[in-house]
């Protein structure tokens, strides 16, 4: 197996469309006596038809991606695949979250060691915790694994924890945290200050408003979308905000890009095995 490893990441490496992959599962995954339920090979197929699309970025492994279900040796082995795949060509955060810290540790060494770029980390899934708990998980992980960045998963439903502001003011001191993927912006303006170290992502749908909240800090956003098809990359994720271009109005409904032009909506035809007809509403 390869180790892919490189740099730590910094905020300013986190840009652009970064898509959540959801893990695929084999025919038989529902049979509880099955030991292997991840499709390795469907697994290749999807990294590739993603950044053959253009995304930037790839995260993995969170609630979309069954990180709380699998086996370790099905997670490890689809990060491997992920890696072997990707083979650097976008930057990889792939999920550790863990019910306590000794596991995320682990996890999160061996994720390293096969080469990913980062963890997607949530707090530990069991009681809901306090901000200084939470605070000292994510120190204790980056002490123990310098190496790794780190985006905070901040899904205040899936882990019991709100993320509120005094959180973002106390990990930004931390250097490993550098992203957080993020839900709902009715605080960033506030949360952007409190943390200037870390590149908030929010939701592609948030992305247009997000981004003229503060152009330079909002330069990136995440979406699970692509999955469905996924689109050619377009320019104005990299030349928008910053030209400042006027007579941009408000994006349609559904559009993914910020430029608000359904050309962005188009995507490679049959990349996903769709149907011709299928369009993204």
């Amino acid at each position: 197996m390869t180790n892919l490893k490189k740099t730590r990441l910094t905020a300013d490496d986190i840009s652009g469309a970064w898509t959540i992959m959801p893990t695929p599962a084999t025919p038989d995954a529902s049979d509880w006596r099955v030991q292997h339920t991840v499709d390795l090979d469907e697994t290749a197929r999807i990294v590739e038809a993603l950044i053959s699309a253009g995304v930037d970025g790839i995260i993995s492994n969170g609630t979309f991606g069954e990180c709380a279900t699998l086996t370790w040796d099905e997670k490890r082995d689809f990060i491997a695949t992920v890696v072997e795949t990707a083979r650097g060509r976008v930057p990889f955060f792939c999920g550790t979250t863990a019910l306590h810290t000794r596991e995320v540790i682990r996890q999160t060494r061996e994720a390293m060691d096969i080469g990913a770029s980062g963890t997607m980390l949530g707090v530990p899934m069991w009681c809901k915790m306090e901000v200084p708990t939470a605070v000292q998980f994510y120190r204790d992980v980056s002490e123990a694994v310098p190496e790794a960045a780190i985006a905070i998963y901040a899904n205040p439903e899936a882990f019991k924890f709100d993320f509120p502001r005094p959180f973002w003011a106390q990990v930004s001191n931390i250097p490993q945290v550098v992203a957080a993927k993020y839900l709902g912006i009715g605080m960033l303006d506030l949360d952007l200050k409190l943390a200037p170290s870390i590149r908030f992502l929010p939701h592609e749908d948030d992305y247009y408003a997000a981004a003229r909240i503060d152009p330079e800090r909002m330069t990136a956003f995440w979406s699970s979308g692509p999955c469905v098809a996924p689109l050619r990359r377009c320019a104005c994720v990299t030349s928008w905000p910053k030209q400042n271009e006027p007579g941009i109005g408000p994006t349609p409904k559904g559009s993914l890009m910020p430029c608000g032009k359904q050309i962005c909506r188009s995507f490679l035809a049959e990349i996903f095995r769709s149907s011709p007809s299928t369009t993204l509403a």
